[in-house]
């Protein structure tokens, strides 16, 4: 029978070796991990230390790479990119629009008519219209608590699109910090649950169009006409300011004074109308002359109560002056302020043909 001692020998020296070069490796493995963990500690304390001495007024010479740092806590050249990005953006529209979109799905309780616990989900939109500052725009770093904001003398906020929310005038700049953060979500594709059936482009966390440009071709989208008949005219109104210098807008004010004018004439009319007939009931009673309308032209409800019939009119009038108030408002934003129709209907409301500073 042949001897395999041999064999075995040689068979339990590769297994020494074996195990040698696993103990080697644990050996190295540790020791490197430990020199890692020495120098992960050594950068950690070196960099707490520069984040509060940059927390301190100190700084590196780069005011972005000193927010990056107080802010994330660590060097991150992509976040820089972010926010260097907006700085090069801004720089080239001082005194011009900037919309800032934060976009969210959010959850609520359902019908009750639906399963129980089953989760609604819609999606939340928040919209932030803004004028840049006329100097050279550049965003405001705060490296001392690591915040930012866009500058603006005053922006318009407002939800969702919704006609229900009117837009809400905000004196001071645009901070960060509420959904998202800039140098993390800036352009992130929102990921949905349910309603990603109901929308055609993809959903952004969180967008910044800046210059009229952008932020007139943002409203002008047919998805945003609803925004646009509503709400952009609003939030101008409240800024004191419309885009008028590009021919593309120019042509849309056109559109937006030709509606208003017609509005008005419509409404002025109107007005004329229901004043003579409240008047003309008066004149009955011998309380108040008519004047200056054909009493043939008019038409007054016939109500067995003429007390009736003037309150129905009365709210009607005050209705149409409401409405009329609110198109005169509308011209004076869009620049008709000095037609002397407008003017003098201005006059008789009390309605301030100067505009707010932007």
């Amino acid at each position: 029978m042949p001897d395999l001692t041999e064999e075995l020998d040689a068979l339990q020296k590769i297994e020494d070796d074996i195990q040698k070069s696993a103990q080697n490796e644990k050996q190295t493995r540790e020791a490197l991990d430990k020199s890692c963990k020495e120098l992960k500690d050594r950068a950690g304390a070196a960099r707490r230390k520069l984040i509060e001495r940059i927390k301190g007024g100190e700084t590196t010479g780069d005011s972005i790479k000193d927010l990056v740092l107080v802010r994330y806590g660590v060097l991150d050249e992509e976040r820089e990119k972010v926010f260097r990005g907006i700085n090069e953006r801004l720089k080239n529209h001082p005194g011009e629009f900037i919309l800032i979109l934060e976009c969210r799905e959010d959850t609520s309780c359902c019908h009750p008519h639906r399963p129980h616990n089953e989760l609604c989900y819609h999606l939340e939109i928040e919209i932030f219209l803004g004028v840049l500052t006329t100097t050279t725009p550049a965003l405001i770093l705060n490296s001392r608590d690591g915040s930012c904001a866009l500058p603006t003398v005053k922006y318009v906020y407002w939800r969702n699109q919704s006609l229900s929310q009117k837009p809400e005038l905000k004196k001071g700049n645009v901070k960060f910090g509420g959904w998202y953060d800039l140098g993390n979500d800036l352009d992130q594709i929102l990921r949905r649950e349910s309603i990603a059936r109901n929308w055609q482009e993809p959903l952004k966390k969180l967008e910044i169009f800046i210059g009229d440009v952008e932020v007139v071709g943002w409203f002008r989208e047919p998805a945003r006409q609803q925004a646009r008949d509503s709400h952009y005219s609003e939030a101008c109104k409240l800024l004191g300011r419309t885009a008028t210098e590009l021919p593309e807008v120019k042509e849309e004010l056109a559109r937006h004074q030709t509606r208003t004018i017609e509005a008005l004439i419509k409404l002025s009319h109107e007005r004329l109308i229901l004043s003579a007939e409240v008047g003309l009931l008066y004149r009955r009673e011998g309380e108040i002359p008519l004047g200056g309308v054909n009493v043939d032209t008019i038409c007054v409800p016939d109500k067995t109560n003429p007390l009736t019939a003037t309150i129905l009119l009365r709210q009607q009038l005050a209705k149409v002056e409401e409405n009329l108030i609110k198109e005169l408002e509308t011209a004076v934003t869009l620049g008709l302020g000095d037609t002397p129709s407008i003017k003098e209907l201005c006059r008789q409301f009390e309605i301030k043909l100067s505009q707010p500073s932007s």
